[in-house]
């Protein structure tokens, strides 16, 4: 995936188009859309998965989208609103767009127009030929393939249309366009703001562990099955990086049908269960594994998006994580990087990542979204819904908005302006 878009999705009315980096970070006050914008590709996962029905799930990765469809529009009007992306397969690029609209009699979406881009020029325009098909059970469309009207019997799962509706050269090069989307499009391997807990003891290991829950809670179970059936490498890389962000390894022991992840407590020389450490510990676990475990290949995922990965961590381990997102990018060949999603409110993130820029890590391969992004105070200063921050070889970036992480500098300003005024 290269590139997202929607048009009077949630909080955002204008139309926007981003390219997704392989390391890519969002930033924003509270209130900005991050949360919104971070879980986009999950939801858009839901809607270009081979067995889609409904145009999007709103429970899509146990994640809560929506109360009802109606929310997912801006101001929960009857306009329609739109989502789409980019991808490319190494040989080709496509890009769609599906405009969707709810339908208050039926409670439910309805598929409005479908367009698709081969590198860059449109391909297919497909578009409802009246409003009253909106509440059909089988409505009709009107098809137009580079700009020219053809017969098509069109019907859609989830957001992409039906290939068999097509004939000759445009159902083969449309079957290659959905094939390369789905595959660019898989379900996102996603961790919310709020990991679970850790508990003295967790079930037997499942046979073939492939997702960690966005609460991470199959985490430790996934890495029970790594030492029980494959030799532990995955624990091996993952206590190392505790070691050398936490000063204190992992094991798990595995007792019967259960099993116990431990921290080597190097203070006492005892190792102590996870549920007996400090909350930044079991918070951060999942994001760990999350990341050497796509290294190993036991994710089937190709989008790695963590809400708030320093949750409950020390400032000092923050750019740890960071390094965390680097090293699995820097890893993994040209056209088989991940894009990995962290929705930040850390300036200690931020600033690893500008450090490791200035060292060589490639700008190319990073990019930073500032939502509600405004670069001053004035009464008419513009804000910009969403502004794609990026950074030059130096770390510098091209913009920075107005009041963010500005705190410390304006904290510190005021003390001395205090103390100075002490001393008068």
């Amino acid at each position: 995936m290269s590139a997202i878009s929607w048009t009077r999705y949630r909080s955002f009315k204008e139309p926007q188009r981003v390219a997704v980096a392989p390391v890519t970070l969002i930033i924003g006050r509270n209130g900005s859309g991050k949360s919104v914008i971070s879980r986009l590709p999950v939801l858009l996962a839901s809607g270009v998965h081979i067995d889609a029905i409904d145009p999007l799930d709103l429970s899509a990765g146990g994640v809560i989208h929506a109360a009802t469809y109606q929310d997912l529009v801006h101001s929960r009007s009857r306009f329609p609103f739109s989502l789409g992306a980019e991808v490319s397969d190494g040989t080709d690029c496509f890009e769609f767009e599906t405009s969707l609209r709810y339908v208050t009699e039926l409670r439910s979406l309805a598929v409005e127009s479908f367009w698709l881009s081969r590198r860059g020029v449109r391909l297919l325009h497909i578009e409802l030929t009246d409003e009253a098909q909106l509440t059909s059970p089988h409505p009709h469309y009107s098809v137009s393939h580079e700009g020219e009207p053809i017969a098509a019997d069109v019907s859609f799962s989830g957001l992409l249309p039906n290939e068999r509706g097509f004939d000759g050269v445009l159902r083969e090069i449309l079957s290659k366009a959905l094939a390369a989307i789905r595959r660019a499009l898989p379900p996102p391997s996603y961790l919310g703001p709020f990991r679970v807990e850790a508990s003295r003891f967790s079930r037997s290991p499942g046979q073939r562990v492939r997702e960690l829950g966005p609460r991470g809670e199959r985490a430790i179970e996934l890495l029970a099955e790594d030492q029980i059936r494959f030799g532990g490498d995955l624990v091996r890389g993952v206590s190392e990086w505790f070691s050398n962000a936490l000063n204190q390894g992992i094991s798990v022991d595995v007792l019967d049908d259960r099993s116990r992840l431990l921290v080597a407590d190097h203070r006492s020389m005892t190792d102590v269960s996870l549920a007996d450490t400090g909350a930044g510990f079991s918070q951060v676990l999942p994001v760990v594994v999350q990341h050497y475990a796509f290294r190993k290949q036991r994710l089937p995922a190709s989008t790695l998006i963590v809400e708030q990965p320093e949750l409950h961590l020390h400032p000092g381990a923050h750019g740890a994580v960071m390094d965390l997102a680097l090293q699995t990018v820097g890893e993994m060949p040209p056209g088989s990087k991940p894009n990995c999603i962290f929705e930040t409110h850390s300036e200690q993130i931020i600033m690893r990542l500008r450090r490791r820029i200035a060292e060589g890590f490639d700008p190319a391969d990073v990019a930073l979204w500032s939502l509600n992004h405004r670069e001053s105070d004035e009464v008419d200063a513009i804000e910009d819904p969403l502004r794609v921050i990026k950074f030059d070889p130096n770390g510098d970036p091209d913009a920075w908005p107005m009041g963010v992480f500005e705190e410390a500098l304006d904290d510190l300003t005021a003390l001395r302006r205090a103390a100075r005024e002490r001393e008068q």
